[in-house]
């Protein structure tokens, strides 16, 4: 269907039930006391990202989304192990050579991890006394636990962080002595409700752009992102971002469509014009996986190839372009264990695991006042049918807002690497720490596992 066609079609716009505005409170600890502690500062430009502070100003609670309906909550034990060990020579084993290992030394570190308490298809669960049910350690060398943590919820000025995240942050204190050790492990485990979502489409093509400005959770969103916007090296070239997206409009602006619509449009697109291609994943020679190498959306758009991931990376940037504010979401997939048909396989321990990834948009209706954030899993699309047909607009198009595997993936992460200037190994991990001084040869391991969690009065 050709772009001049859809200015005839009334806009749709799926809005997600969760509101995704932090708490202003900038810093806090499950048990509520306040740290003294800073934050991660700036140190290497190889270390990550930076996200600037927003402008001071009040953050606005907006109504529950009535387009979109969360059915079948399930809540899920969600448990991640970050492994960091000292650098083992991958050579010296099938040369017949000892290892040359070099110890992980340093005199203090802040390790970060991130936390995403509401998606527009889940929340992490609180107990009776309102606790969010999430604890996690930093053990080194099983000598020295750590298990006291803080939970970054918003920027200095109270405003939410890049695309609503939140992090956790452990700190090893400070040893003038010196800390030399061979392994340093991260444990997060969080109980997490899930839901199957229902897509109101039609009364969400009645929601316009808004006059107002952007919520400050939606206007993050267009801050520059690692791997969408910029490698650690270097920034890319948005060219291509702006190319495909001025074809996909037949040059006119994004904005003669309804929100919905034009999130639709594109998504159909990128559903067709992308080849899944690899996993997007590293791994060990043992099959345990390092880390994600995301591709610069540019090259993924010309190449017409891409993991996964990089679909989904392709899309969170052209809603971007096109002044969409959206983010990625990170999840792991329960089904892997139980299906044979995996999205991003990889055997961990004698099992399979499985990491999905899909975006969300941000609908804002500033005449309600309610703003939300709708799943569009682009991948599951493209794996439902690589040719959609010509009238997919005026269709239902399962996976676009309506998604019944949802309640079957539990979100952990809105970005591959943390937000803050903070380094990991080999490959992004979701983690990061910053030491000092900091280690430069290790290797890093993650595993993922998830059950049933145990019913404990928890809500929302």
């Amino acid at each position: 269907m050709p772009f001049q066609a859809l200015l005839s079609i009334a806009a749709v716009c799926v809005i997600a039930a969760a509101t995704g505005v932090a708490d202003a409170q900038s810093r806090r600890r499950p048990g509520g006391a306040t740290p003294n502690q800073a934050p991660p500062q700036p140190s290497s430009p190889s270390g990550g990202q930076t996200t600037p502070d927003l402008e001071t100003e009040e953050v606005e609670e907006f109504e529950p989304s009535p387009y979109l309906k969360l059915m079948k909550p399930k809540t899920w034990r969600f448990r991640t192990d970050v492994t960091v060990v000292a650098y083992d020579d991958p050579n010296a084993i099938a040369e017949r050579r000892i290892p040359n290992i070099i110890p992980l030394e340093f005199n203090r570190a802040t390790v970060v991890y991130p936390f995403v308490p509401t998606t527009g298809s889940s929340f992490v669960a609180k107990d009776r006394n309102e606790e969010l049910r999430v604890k996690g350690s930093v053990t080194l060398d099983e000598r020295l636990e750590i298990n006291e943590f803080e939970i970054i919820d918003a920027t200095a000025a109270g405003l939410p962080r890049h695309s609503g995240t939140h992090r956790l942050q452990w700190q090893i204190p400070q040893n003038d002595n010196g800390y030399v050790v061979r392994e340093m492990k991260l444990m997060i485990e969080q109980d997490v409700t899930t839901h199957e979502t229902m897509f109101d489409e039609r009364q969400a093509r009645r929601v316009n752009w808004p006059k107002d400005p952007w919520p400050p959770v939606a206007q993050s969103t267009f801050e520059p992102q690692l791997f969408i916007d910029r490698g650690f090296r270097r920034n890319y070239n948005k060219r291509p971002i702006r190319e495909y997206l001025n074809k996909l409009t037949n040059g006119k602006e994004p904005t003669y469509l309804k929100p919905v619509v034009l999130a639709k449009w594109i998504a159909g697109n990128v559903a067709q014009d992308i080849q899944p291609s690899g996993t997007g994943l590293t791994f060990d020679r043992t099959g345990v996986i390092q880390g994600l190498e995301p591709q610069d959306p540019g090259i993924t758009i010309r190449d017409g190839r891409g993991s996964p991931m990089d679909l989904a990376v392709v899309l969170c940037a052209v809603y971007r372009e096109a002044g969409l504010p959206a983010r990625l979401v990170i999840g792991y997939d329960e089904l892997a264990e139980r299906e044979e048909d995996l999205y991003l396989e990889g055997e961990v321990g004698g099992r399979v695991t499985d990491l999905r990834v899909w975006v969300e948009f941000c609908l804002f209706d500033d005449v309600e006042r309610t703003l939300s954030w709708i799943p569009v899993d682009v991948y599951a699309i493209r794996d439902a049918s690589s040719r959609l047909r010509d009238d997919f607009l005026d269709r239902p198009l399962e996976f676009f807002g309506t998604h019944d595997e949802l309640d079957e993936l539990i979100p952990f992460a809105f970005h591959f690497h943390p937000p803050t200037n903070v380094t990991a190994y080999g490959s992004v991990g979701f983690w990061g720490w910053n030491a000092s001084p900091t280690p430069r040869g290790a290797s890093q391991l993650l595993r993922f596992d998830v059950s049933r969690a145990p019913n404990r009065g928890g809500r929302r």
